[in-house]
């Protein structure tokens, strides 16, 4: 039952999540006006990898947002409070709810990041360069790599009022990427790394280091998070 609710309170931030990215990529070509040569071609898909990268981070934040209050985004706009008060009263522990409220959220994000760097590699010049597995290694990389932002939505959510986890998910990855690029670490230790030098269409290797980074600190965030969610009383 948890997760055919959080299924249904999701479902929409997902649909969100997915059109908005496709519609981006679907832009250049429905307008016209590509590249025209090989080095405008490999601009582009820096360009477009970075955008993939932006929209990968604002879909972490909107689907972990829910977190465990989550309702359907329409009754938050209405100011209602759902069923959040039901699904706080269900006899299950709040360990149970948060990570099935986090496990549902995290396959969204999945699912969306595959769809999405599988149409961006279809069309993209990157394609005649690298294979099938090496956007297996991107779509993996992505997911691990993002997972600590996601998880920083996740915390917030479990003391926030929705919109303000997506809000402050995404603040906190502007002030991260800010830190990022000014001390300019290796690329294989930077959590944006997959978006650029150290992408795997490019490397055909994980960046096994910023994935590792990503996974301690999103194992720290969501310990946080249910030690939170335990001791508060909604």
């Amino acid at each position: 039952m948890l997760w055919m609710k959080a299924w249904l309170e999701t479902r929409w931030r997902l649909l969100y999540t997915l059109a908005i990215p496709l519609a981006a990529l679907a832009l250049p070509h429905i307008i016209g006006g590509g590249a025209t040569s090989q080095k405008a071609a490999d601009k582009a898909t820096h360009t477009f990898m970075g955008v993939m990268a932006f929209f990968s981070l604002f879909g972490a934040a909107y689907l972990a947002g829910a977190g465990i209050k989550s309702q359907s985004p329409f009754a938050a706009m209405k100011g209602l409070e759902g069923s959040m008060y039901y699904t706080l009263a269900l006899p299950v522990s709040r360990l149970r709810l948060i990570l099935v409220r986090a496990g549902v959220g995290l396959m969204e994000f999945g699912g969306v990041s595959a769809v999405v760097y599988s149409a961006f590699w279809l069309f993209s010049p990157a394609r005649g360069s690298s294979t099938p597995f090496d956007l297996l290694k991107l779509i993996l990389a992505a997911v691990a790599s993002m997972a600590c932002f996601y998880f920083i939505a996740v915390l917030l959510a479990t003391f926030l009022d929705d919109p303000w986890p997506t809000f402050g998910g995404m603040f906190a990855t502007i002030v991260v990427w800010f830190v990022i690029s000014r001390i300019s670490p290796p690329p294989s230790i930077n959590l944006f790394g997959f978006a650029g030098d150290a992408s795997p269409l490019i490397t055909h290797t994980l960046p096994w280091p910023a994935m590792g980074i990503s996974l301690i600190a999103s194992a720290i965030l969501l310990w946080v998070a249910l030690k939170i969610a335990e001791r508060r009383d909604y």
